[in-house]
């Protein structure tokens, strides 16, 4: 080639170079998905981080509106569980049924990220057997009923169904290698 590259190796090199020559010779054409932001031209920052607060203040309240009874809903019910569970319960052999209830019960529970990671710990060191440990971890801080509530609304109940049913598999099937294999 004598150093003398092709037009087209060097047009193709980079798309600095390519794209606009392709763009100028296209028509113009509507965006295939309309973009559902509307971002006004002549607005300022104060009035941009105004909206801005509103809408996550109008987020927040939605979000507290639904999660906050949940919540304490889920405070009574681990307080009831917790008086009417007898302690040697706790400790008692790991049984198929007790891996799927905890497994049922572990999917649903809306706890804080890594806070699965202290309850099993806690449970270890008083004696839980390693099987629904195991489960706990599994099936614990995956998802909860907040965020299948949020799924179901805005994508599918079937999706959100699947979902819990794929962690409690999960978290049941960990529990039984768990309980076969320990």
């Amino acid at each position: 080639m004598n150093g003398v590259r092709p037009r087209f190796e060097a047009n193709c090199r980079g798309s600095p170079v390519f794209a606009p020559a392709v763009a100028s010779r296209q028509a113009a054409s509507a965006p295939a998905v309309a973009c559902p932001i509307e971002i006004p031209v002549s607005e300022t920052w104060t009035q941009a981080l105004v909206s801005t607060a509103r809408s996550f203040v109008k987020s927040f309240w939605y979000v507290f509106r639904i999660a906050f009874p949940l919540m304490i809903l889920a405070a009574i019910l681990g307080a009831l569980v917790i008086e009417l569970l007898p302690p040697q319960a706790l400790i008692a052999q790991a049984t198929v049924g007790g891996i799927i209830l905890v497994a049922l019960v572990g999917a649903l529970l809306p706890v804080p990220m890594a806070f699965d990671v202290a309850i099993a710990y806690i449970a270890r060191t008083k004696g839980v057997p390693l099987p629904y440990v195991v489960t706990v971890l599994c099936a614990l801080g995956i998802i909860s009923v907040f965020s299948l509530s949020v799924v179901g609304k805005t994508i599918s109940w079937k999706v959100a169904a699947a979902a819990y049913a794929t962690v409690a598999a999960l978290g049941t099937l960990a529990g039984l290698l768990t309980r076969t294999l320990g």
